[in-house]
Order: structure tokens, then C-alpha cells, then sequence
């Protein structure tokens, strides 16, 4: 069976039986048009072993001669195996014989990391943020775990009735020089991702403090503050190079803010002066 998605304006054709997978949550990104974005086809092996030489970036994901394996934590053993040529056009995941929702890897770490290198291709990247919609423009928040992201999207949604792109890996990209946000279909564990998408007019840096202030950044202090909070393939020379130079072009056309903030209403009012 082949679906077609659509995912920050991106076409993907997968090429998997989607009726025994979560097809609801592909549904949300459905399209009709067939275009030459990306394609995913799936096939079964019997046997899916890691090579001995491979570089780990936890115990679940491990690369090895440009090819992505992922390891079921519980059994150690390897589950998927993704080969894609340089560009990440055309991906082919191996999975075993009785895997028996395949299609469901693209829900997960599998297909976004496919989905984040392809996007290098299209001036964009994948950011860990909350992403909302207020009055036709983007906004996102970043920073480390627990500095208040998905608190701040809540404050702007109770006090000026914005709405959520994404909770957890918004994509942004670059369209004829301007700066796009957009949802994906990975959204954490906080809810279905939306297929929604807004000029984007700031993306805010955030810290816990027991004032409020907050500084736009020059474009150098942008982009230092910026790369532990992307999503960059640090697998490959030839692909960081395109994603760093794709987070400069962002913040070149992005007003990028430092909020040191308290989880209350004047942070919202400090940036909503910035953003008027």
C-alpha cells in the first residue's frame, strides 16, 4: 500500500501496509499530491545484525557505514535497519519477518531522524521546542528539559488565546527568505501532532528565574545558544555542515530572544511588547 504524507510541506510516500498500523495519527499529515520529496519502502529480512564497527548515540540508535539501526532496549537485538542514499530521498528500512506493524517506526525515532536529515534539503530544521500560533505568527520556545516550554505555550494559550503548532519538535524552514514553523507528526508523549504551520516571528530561549527580563541576541550568540537545541546529524561531516548552515539562515531571518522568566503573565506581556 502507498500513503502519502505531507510534513512541514514536504511530500513523503511510504511504501507499508499502514491499515495494521496507528493510521489515525498518519492521517492528520494525508495528501494527495504525489511529488518527488521523500520516499520510504519497507522490506523483511530474516536476519538484521549490527556490523561490529558502529557509533552509538544511546542504546537504541546506532549508525554504521551511513546506515541507521535500531535496537529493541529489552531484547538488545536489532529491529530496523534504515539505508538511504545522501540526500535521504530514498530511505529502505529493513525490518524482521514478524514485525508485524512495521509502518509503526515511522511514528517513531526511525522516521524523524529520516525526516530530519531529509529537511536539510529544503533550508530547514527540526528543533526541540513548543511551537504556537498567535495572530498568524510563530512563536517557539526553546531551552534545556524543564526550563518551562510547554508552561510558557500554556500562559500565551490562557492569556492570548494562541494556539499549539507543536509540543516538542516543531520544523522550521526558510521559503524565499522568510522563516516558516510548522508541526510534525512527532509530538512526544503530550498529544497528536498538527498539521499546522505560521510565519515564524521569534524563536525565544528560555530560563527559570525569579525575575523577568528578557534581551533579543545577536546572530553569534543565536546560533551557539541555538545548536544544543537542534536536532543535527552528528553522524555525518557533509550533513552538519548543510544543518549549521541552514541554523544560520534561521536566525539571520529570525529575531531569536533570551526570556529569563517566572511561569506567570508578565513573562507573557514582556515578550508580547517585543513581538507587537
Amino acid at each position: 500500500m502507498i500513503n502519502t504524507l505531507k510534513i512541514a510541506g514536504i511530500p513523503i510516500t511510504l511504501e507499508a501496509d499502514t491499515t495494521k498500523g496507528r493510521k489515525r495519527k498518519f492521517r492528520v499529515f494525508e495528501a494527495d499530491e504525489k511529488a518527488d520529496g521523500m520516499k520510504v519502502s519497507y522490506k523483511r529480512e530474516r536476519n538484521l545484525e549490527l556490523p561490529e564497527t558502529s557509533v552509538s548515540f544511546d542504546d537504541t540508535i546506532k549508525w554504521s557505514d551511513s546506515a541507521l539501526y535500531i535496537i529493541d532496549r529489552d531484547l538488545g537485538e536489532v529491529v530496523y535497519k534504515a539505508s538511504a542514499d545522501a540526500g535521504w530521498k530514498e530511505v529502505i528500512v529493513s525490518c524482521g519477518i514478524k514485525e508485524a506493524r512495521p509502518i509503526n517506526s515511522f511514528l517513531c525515532s526511525l522516521g524523524e531522524i529520516a525526516f530530519r536529515n531529509r529537511i536539510l534539503y529544503y533550508d530547514g530544521l527540526v528543533i526541540h521546542g513548543s511551537a504556537i500560533q498567535w495572530e498568524e505568527k510563530g512563536i517557539v520556545f526553546s531551552g534545556p528539559s524543564g526550563m518551562g516550554k510547554t508552561t510558557q505555550s500554556k500562559l500565551w494559550k490562557k492569556y492570548k488565546k494562541a494556539e499549539m503548532i507543536n509540543d516538542d519538535r516543531p520544523a522550521i524552514r526558510v521559503i524565499d527568505s522568510r522563516p516558516y514553523v510548522y508541526g510534525t507528526l512527532w509530538n512526544g508523549a503530550r498529544g497528536k501532532g498538527r498539521n499546522k504551520s505560521a510565519p515564524l516571528s521569534a524563536i525565544v530561549l528560555l530560563e527559570q528565574s525569579k525575575q523577568n527580563t528578557i534581551v533579543r541576541l545577536s546572530r553569534e550568540e543565536a546560533v551557539n545558544k541555538l545548536m544544543p537545541r537542534s536536532f543535527l546529524p552528528y553522524n555525518s561531516g557533509e550533513s552538519m555542515d548543510r544543518a549549521l548552515k541552514n541554523l544560520e539562515m534561521i536566525v539571520t531571518v529570525t529575531p531569536v530572544f533570551y526570556l529569563k522568566c517566572r511561569p506567570d503573565r508578565e513573562a507573557v506581556e514582556l515578550l508580547y511588547q517585543c513581538l507587537k
